[in-house]
């Protein structure tokens, strides 16, 4: 079923006038949708989570086109249309989608993501200044923890049955009702793909952030870290608390949870936008 939807969400986009690009990497070909928008804004790159593809942005899309020169929605190595790496592994997933990025963006972007797609937003940005105009991420996976801790993690988003995908789904959406159990079968679906499970649980230290790449971000970083975040650890949003740049911030949003471009997409958006209005008049 999960398949099914990605279909669709893919067939709409391209209905919408985007076009698909496959970029030659190490890491294999990086699947890319692109388009251009209505407005004057700089143009705005969404990176997605675990187990998703750029096409889940959809609702983010129809809010931010209006307002922006382009927007660009990857597919990580392994995710969507984009090939899968040798070695499963989310630094391959960074490495093939920063060389996409880089070779594919003609000039600065605001670069968005969310859990996974934040990691794999702070480390593009730590490694390509020049290509990132501003840095806005919510509930970023990635920050160190302890080995114990990871475990956690690993078992959380690798659900066995139906009762634990479930569990996962009410920590990752605020809501509450029996549409709970219908994203509990895409979750499943989706994280329960070898390579995906191969790639959780291989994570170690060696893949995690490090406070010197932190340091190495744009001033004009947003880290969202909501109340209602549930799915990923406290000691995580510590981390990018006590490290960020100066002049980066982290913010709180009382109704945010781990994936408020689904839940809130409206809000999110005009979020983005005001951070990317920011970044044009300074």
């Amino acid at each position: 079923m999960g398949s099914v939807v990605e279909s669709i969400a893919l067939w709409s986009l391209r209905r919408q006038g985007f076009i698909s690009q496959h970029v030659p990497t190490k890491q294999g070909r990086v699947h890319l949708m692109s388009a251009p928008g209505g407005g004057a804004l700089p143009p705005i790159v969404l990176m997605h989570g675990l187990g998703a593809r750029g096409a889940q942005y959809q609702r983010l899309v129809r809010c931010l086109r209006p307002h922006t020169r382009r927007l660009i929605l990857p597919d990580a190595p392994g995710h969507g249309l984009s090939d899968t790496p040798p070695e499963p592994s989310v630094s391959a997933l960074a490495e093939g989608l920063n060389e996409a990025l880089a070779s594919s963006l003609d000039e600065p972007a605001v670069v968005f993501g969310n859990s996974m797609g934040g990691f794999l937003a702070i480390r593009f940005a730590s490694r390509h200044p020049e290509r990132v105009l501003g840095l806005m991420v919510n509930s970023p996976s990635g920050a160190p923890v302890p080995e114990e801790r990871r475990a956690v993690l690993k078992r959380r988003f690798s659900p066995e049955g139906h009762a634990e995908a479930l569990e996962l789904v009410s920590r990752v959406f605020t809501s509450r009702g029996p549409q709970l159990h219908l994203l509990a079968l895409l979750a499943r679906a989706q994280l329960s793909r070898p390579w995906v499970r191969r790639l959780v649980w291989g994570v170690g230290e060696h893949d995690e952030l490090s406070v010197e790449e932190l340091g190495r971000l744009p001033s004009a970083s947003l880290v969202l870290w909501g109340e209602q975040e549930r799915a990923l650890l406290e000691e995580q949003r510590d981390f990018f608390e006590n490290h960020l740049p100066p002049g980066a911030r982290l913010e709180r949003p009382i109704e945010y949870g781990h994936s408020p471009h689904l839940e809130r997409p409206a809000e999110l958006s005009e979020r983005i936008l005001r951070f990317a209005r920011g970044l044009q008049a300074a």
